[in-house]
């Protein structure tokens, strides 16, 4: 008769082995089985407790490294949306600019054709009128010092 221990589950070979023998029985060393068995059981227990605490471990540092991933991501997402937000504010500054530019022009455009035509005949002035009030009306509409554009990216 032969009693083993295996090294683990599934596992071929033995930890421990007590053979029925001539000399020896195998009942004879049930003391030795009994001790045995419970060290095993012991060393078993304590390998999976190790496993475990293993396993959280590195469950633990695995999930640390998503959170730090995340708020690394969450970071950078957020300096890009800063980034896009000043580009825009920048982009609305340099188009007000712009805006303005045109404006004066308009308004410089208006005071040279004002100074050109004010010999102009009496039935050509009602039309000219008409004409710069349109004029001057459209270069208030977008001029941004005006109109208050200006102040809008500062909102966002």
């Amino acid at each position: 008769m032969r009693l083993a221990i295996p090294l683990g589950y599934g596992s071929d070979k033995a930890r421990w082995e007590w053979i029925d023998e001539a000399d020896r029985k195998l009942e004879a060393c049930m003391t030795e089985v009994a001790v045995e068995v419970v060290v095993t059981a012991e060393l078993k227990y304590r390998e999976q407790v190790l496993r475990q605490h293993q396993h959280r471990a590195e469950r633990k540092a695995a999930l640390e490294e998503a959170e730090r991933k995340a708020r690394i991501e969450a970071e950078h997402q957020e300096r890009e949306r800063q980034e896009r937000l000043a580009q825009a504010r920048i982009d609305r500054l340099l188009g007000d600019a712009a805006a303005f530019r045109q404006a004066s022009d308009i308004r410089a455009f208006v005071a040279v054709v004002t100074e050109r035509l004010a010999g102009a005949a009496a039935e050509e002035r009602a039309a000219l009128e008409t004409w710069l009030a349109w004029a001057l009306a459209e270069a208030d509409r977008i001029d941004p010092s005006l109109n208050g554009a200006f102040l809008r990216p500062m909102e966002d």
